[in-house]
């Protein structure tokens, strides 16, 4: 008889401790949750950066304009007043995104464009509006590469120096070699 309480003993302790260890293991699930509602509100605070942009021409209120980060010229142009009937839209992508600090020259029919100066004030060289030449000036940069770079930008500008890694020939390796000399304007 003695035999049989001390196997119902076990018994009773085996699902006595299942039991606490089923809430234990339930109530520790819990805690992820609360990381992940964390990382979302984070995520959602980075998306919402602005960029400032300066916008000049044959807009209706040229001037400086904050705008959300994921903006095209098409939305700068609107808050500017939209376009004069004699902007040169052939000269422009409405498409085209916006970056923080760039500056934007809206152009009349006709009107040579205005050139910006290829080197930046910091020494910098703007790969939207350098030269052949120029470009070959940076380092691991031929005559070849220097052609490829004016190749894409006459497809589209590049909006980040990171997106000179698009060319076919530019890598990682020799990004990193230039990415202090570059600019985007």
């Amino acid at each position: 008889m003695e035999r049989f309480k001390n196997r119902e003993n076990l018994i009773i302790a085996i699902i006595v401790f299942a039991i606490i260890a089923y809430y234990w293991v339930n109530k520790q699930e819990d805690v992820p949750m609360t990381l992940v509602s964390t990382a979302q509100t984070e995520t959602t605070i980075t998306e919402t950066k602005e960029v400032v942009v300066h916008i000049t021409g044959r807009v209706k209120k040229p001037g400086v304009y904050t705008l959300s980060n994921d903006a095209r010229l098409l939305d700068v142009v609107e808050a500017a007043g939209g376009l004069y009937p004699d902007a040169d839209e052939s000269q422009i992508n409405l498409s085209q995104k916006i970056t923080d600090e760039q500056r934007i020259h809206i152009s009349a029919k006709g009107e040579v464009a205005e050139s910006l100066p290829v080197q930046a004030e910091d020494g910098r060289i703007d790969i939207n509006h350098a030269t052949k030449e120029e470009l070959e000036t940076l380092p691991g940069i031929g005559p070849a590469l220097a052609e490829r770079i004016i190749a894409h930008r006459e497809q589209q500008l590049f909006v980040t120096i990171e997106e000179i890694t698009n060319v076919s020939g530019i890598g990682e390796k020799l990004f990193e070699g230039m990415k202090e000399l570059i600019v985007v304007r």
